[in-house]
């Protein structure tokens, strides 16, 4: 039996197996949080557990690295979170969704025009894909941000003035996005804040 388990933990079901369970747990803490209920925190804590169980035998799986960010991010543990989602990125570069996860862990930092570096990345790897945020889900969270990040940066007064281009292709993303999601009102604020941004960028 002990040879048999050593096996199994050296096979990448192993990692699967850890991986799915430290998404239960992730899933089963944030309830928690939500409902105000006690363990919270030892769910969280056995999710981590599973998540260093899957890496100690696949180290180089992206989709782990960025698990355990979004875990770190639940934590309050910023610097930790941007570090693992750091680690994803590297390990897989054409996937967007760690570059997504960083981007939005540097916008909840204050680090806007940061933030949108990552974003304006992740979009370009969808559109690699043939992906526009009409239909993915990654391609649209990257659009809209990109946009948030545009009106956020130009906020911030003369210094950080936004090229008119930039504001006319924040403008397109949203108007984009709006197609799979209409009535969505944050994204219908967001877009009036565009659309007076461009006028003021144009007057």
């Amino acid at each position: 039996v002990l040879v048999l388990f050593v096996l199994a933990k050296n096979v990448p079901q192993y990692a699967r197996r850890c991986a799915e369970r430290a998404a239960d747990f992730k899933a089963r803490a944030v309830s928690a949080m939500r409902e105000e209920r006690d363990g919270a925190v030892e769910l969280l804590e056995a999710a981590e557990h599973s998540l260093r169980a899957a890496l100690s035998v696949a180290p180089q799986d992206h989709e782990v690295h960025h698990a355990l960010a979004g875990l770190h991010a639940i934590r309050g543990e910023s610097a930790a979170a941007r570090a693992a989602c750091r680690r994803a990125c590297a390990l897989y570069p054409p996937c967007p969704k760690p570059r997504n996860a960083l981007g939005s862990l540097l916008l909840f930092a204050g680090r806007p025009r940061a933030a949108l570096r990552h974003f304006e990345r992740a979009l370009r790897l969808c559109t690699r894909l043939g992906l526009g945020p009409e239909e993915d889900d990654d391609c649209w969270e990257a659009a809209v941000n990109v946009a948030l990040c545009t009106v956020q940066l130009s906020e911030r007064g003369p210094s950080s003035t936004i090229p008119p281009a930039a504001v006319d292709s924040a403008l397109g993303l949203l108007r984009r996005a709006l197609v799979s999601t209409p009535t969505d009102e944050r994204l219908l604020n967001l877009l009036t804040r565009v659309e007076r941004l461009q006028e003021c960028t144009f007057s």
